[in-house]
C-alpha cells in the first residue's frame, strides 16, 4: 500500500514539474499597446532608416503646433514647430535611425491650441518592425533546454519507481 503511494505520488509531481516547465514559454513579453490619442504614423511600423509622417487634427487653424519625438530610451529624435492648415490639421515628418534595434519605440508628442481656444495634446507611438519573415525572434527558453529537462525529470521518476520496486521486492524475499 505504501509503495503504491509512493508510486502514484512520485507519477504525479513528475507530471506537475514537466507541467511548470512547459508552461514557462507562456511569459514570454511582448510590446505594449499603442497610444492613440488622435495622432498617427506611417508606417505604424516603421524599419530602421524609414521616413515616418505623423498627421494629426483638431488645432486651431493657423495656429503652432509644437512636437517632439523621443525614443524608449527618452532620446529626443526630433522636434520643432509646425502651423496648423485651415482645417486645423498638421503633419511632419522624422527618420527612425538607421541603428534603431527592432522594438524600438518612437513617441510624437503634438501640442498646440484646439479649435476652441484650450490647450491641446495629442501623441503617438510607433514601433521599429520585427525582424524579417524567415528570421524569428526569441520569446523564451529553448525547447531543446526544456526536452532535456523534461527526459530528466521523467528518467529521475523512472529510477525512483525502478529503485521503490527492488526495495519492496527485497523486503518480500527477506519473509519469505
Amino acid at each position: 500500500m505504501i509503495s503504491t503511494v509512493r508510486r502514484s505520488s512520485t507519477v504525479v509531481l513528475a507530471l506537475l514539474a514537466m507541467l511548470m516547465l512547459f508552461a514557462a514559454p507562456s511569459f514570454a513579453q511582448y510590446p505594449p499597446a499603442q497610444a492613440n490619442n488622435g495622432a498617427s504614423s506611417q508606417p505604424e511600423n516603421p524599419r530602421p532608416g524609414d521616413i515616418v509622417t505623423v498627421t494629426s487634427g483638431g488645432f486651431m487653424p493657423g495656429s503652432s503646433v509644437n512636437y517632439t519625438v523621443t525614443d524608449s530610451t527618452g532620446a529626443v529624435i526630433t522636434s520643432g514647430t509646425t502651423t496648423a492648415d485651415a482645417d486645423g490639421n498638421v503633419s511632419f515628418t522624422y527618420q527612425v535611425p538607421t541603428d534603431a534595434p527592432d522594438g524600438r519605440s518612437y513617441g510624437s508628442v503634438l501640442s498646440g491650441t484646439a479649435t476652441n481656444g484650450s490647450p491641446y495634446t495629442t501623441s503617438d507611438i510607433s514601433t521599429v518592425a520585427p525582424a524579417p519573415p524567415g528570421e524569428l525572434p526569441s520569446t523564451g527558453s529553448s525547447s531543446m533546454t526544456l526536452g532535456i529537462i523534461a527526459g530528466a525529470v521523467l528518467l529521475g521518476g523512472g529510477l525512483l519507481v525502478v529503485a521503490g520496486r527492488k526495495k519492496n521486492d527485497t523486503k518480500v524475499d527477506a519473509t519469505v
